[in-house]
């Protein structure tokens, strides 16, 4: 995927894929240390070609494609290695979440982890086997003290689930909504199993 010899000006080839493995055209893409800096489009066959040049192209190693258009959530991102090997960029349209999470009492719970998980099915759009523990991004978020959170740009598909854990409290996964939502409320309910405990024993003297 890297071209070039000057070390100034760095190739980088690849594609744009939705979910469902189709091409994604018109897709603006750019480096993580310079979300800005527009290096190019993908085409309608999803297929990019772009060109680091000047202090981009000094950096060029271990450095992450990112798209900066909010229409999109990146769903696994490609970094720019030595290896002569196309890149590949998925994308899932974006979405924004937020509600709050309660017990089962109707009480604000703080500090719960919320997290958008994928399943077994992310990827059985692709021909090619993609590993879903590496390089696919992650969301995740703690609720405040009125057990509010919010979730921004995240990848609007049936292949990820919203879960929730708290220390205490069964954890919960739910499916994630198909469209912008600000008024999710999660239910958690209390771990039979982590209730208070007894300890018995002994206090002795230093002398026994």
């Amino acid at each position: 995927a890297l071209t070039g010899t000057d070390g100034r000006v760095v190739g980088v080839r690849g594609s744009v894929l939705g979910l469902a493995g189709e091409p994604l055209g018109g897709v603006p893409l750019a480096l993580e240390q310079a979300p800005d800096v527009e290096l190019g489009r993908s085409r309608p066959d999803g297929a990019f070609e772009l060109e680091l040049r000047g202090p981009l192209a000094g950096g060029w190693k271990g450095s992450c494609l990112v798209v900066p258009d909010a229409r999109f959530a990146l769903v696994r991102t490609s970094c720019v290695r030595e290896e002569e090997r196309p890149l590949l960029v998925v994308l899932a349209p974006a979405l924004d979440l937020g509600g709050r999470v309660v017990d089962d009492q109707g009480a604000p719970l703080e500090e719960v982890d919320r997290r958008i998980e994928s399943g077994p099915m992310l990827f059985s759009g692709f021909t090619q086997v993609l590993d879903q523990t590496s390089d696919v991004e992650s969301w995740s978020t703690t609720t405040d003290a009125s057990g509010r959170f919010s979730l921004a740009r995240c990848p609007g598909s049936a292949a990820f689930v919203l879960a929730a854990y708290a220390p205490g409290f069964l954890p919960r996964r739910t499916p994630l909504p198909q469209s912008p939502r600000s008024d999710l409320e999660i239910v958690l309910a209390r771990d039979p199993q982590a209730g208070d405990c007894t300890v018995a024993g002994r206090v002795l003297r230093a002398d026994g």
